[in-house]
């Protein structure tokens, strides 16, 4: 695509209308970034001409249609390296997009979702059949795991998955478990008890990860390695530092790839951190700021980075979102979170924010380019 065509704010304004009217449809399936993805490769690969948002609606259903082809061959591609069956794979792969489509629930990942459906249709097929008994055992195992993944799980049940792992760390794991405890296994190393406990926790950490970007996570920073994870960390830190010092100096020694002015512009007004999240786009990921001034509207800023062969952090961009509105807490939706989830369904929520928009309890940031509810 010719670079004159579309600049990167017009693009924003794109991606921006691409998710006000897709999450009305989807909101509950959280397609929003699948749907990202699709609509940013488009654009690279054609012109949107004169009238962008025409172009938007001129494709949307292509967009849509090859969201779920995606997610689709995702399915596949699971499928396929569990069973060799491509017939069983086909069929099932099917079932699990069309449960997709059809279910009311609110769907936070979607990958991860598809991958325990799979999991669960291939399950139901062996045991319905009396077939595959030891491939049925080991799905029982994974969807054992994938339960039990939020929760301080014993990484030993992960040795019947070698492959998806670092070959050292699944030494090491291996050399763990031959002795009694990590106080056997710290005198027969040579080290201090308290390094074979942290040994222990950063295989966990690892193998936990590599179990969450195996079952499709990827809108969480649990996904990164332990050392990453650390990286990650500080490099947030070493930013915070930045915008409250406003010291140039310490911006270059970073080596945070991004011009001073634009770097300072992308954090105007931003303060105290509130949170911070990171989304895995493939070969680079978002890291997302919030800030929520004492009496301002919340400032949030995206930082484009990746990660290096040797686990150093490179920065792209970063820029600051634009709000499309401001709502404030509201006591129907809060008082329904139970462990940071909302129990309430897709349209429960809609009605809920008809309701605060009518009250005039929702502040738009630009009322004549506002988002159908």
């Amino acid at each position: 695509m010719n670079s004159n065509v579309i600049n990167e704010s017009q693009f924003q304004e794109l991606i921006d209308d691409l998710e006000s009217r897709t999450d009305a449809l989807y909101g509950r399936l959280n397609l929003v970034p699948e749907l990202k993805g699709v609509f940013s490769k488009l654009l690279l690969t054609s012109e949107p001409g004169n009238n962008h948002r025409q172009f938007l609606s001129d494709k949307l259903p292509f967009v849509v249609e090859e969201c779920f082809k995606g997610l689709r061959g995702f399915c596949m591609g699971y499928l396929l390296k569990t069973t060799r069956d491509p017939e069983l794979s086909e069929d099932i792969a099917q079932e699990a997009i069309l449960q997709l489509m059809n279910s009311t629930r609110q769907i936070h990942k979607p990958r991860p979702w598809l991958i325990q459906v799979c999991r669960n249709l291939l399950i139901a097929h062996y045991r319905n059949n009396n077939i595959q008994n030891d491939l049925l055992n080991t799905l029982e195992i994974e969807s054992k795991i994938s339960t039990q993944i939020d929760t301080d799980f014993d990484p030993s049940i992960l040795t019947q998955f070698p492959d998806l792992f670092d070959k050292n760390d699944y030494k090491v794991l291996l050399e763990i478990m031959s002795h009694p405890d990590l106080k056997s296994y710290a005198q027969a190393k040579g080290i201090s008890l308290e390094k074979a406990k942290q040994t222990s926790k950063e295989l966990k950490h690892n193998f936990k990860a590599a179990w969450m970007r195996h079952e499709g996570w990827d809108a969480t920073a649990k996904i990164l390695s332990y050392q990453q994870y650390k990286a990650l960390k500080r490099y947030v830190a070493q930013i915070l530092e930045i915008v409250s010092s406003k010291d140039f100096s310490k911006l270059n020694k970073n080596n945070f790839g991004v011009e001073p002015a634009k770097f300072f512009e992308a954090f105007e007004g931003f303060e105290d951190l509130y949170e911070w999240s990171y989304f895995d786009n493939g070969e680079k990921s978002d890291l997302i700021l919030v800030s929520t001034p004492g009496k301002g509207h919340p400032v949030i800023v995206t930082i484009t980075l990746s990660f290096s062969d040797k686990g150093r952090i490179i920065t792209h961009k970063c820029y600051q979102n634009q709000l499309r509105a401001i709502l404030p807490p509201l006591p129907e939706i809060e008082n329904n979170i139970v462990h940071k989830r909302c129990t309430l369904s897709f349209h429960q929520i809609e009605d809920i924010i008809k309701r605060a928009e009518e009250s005039g309890k929702i502040i738009w940031s630009d009322s004549n380019n506002k988002p159908e509810v």
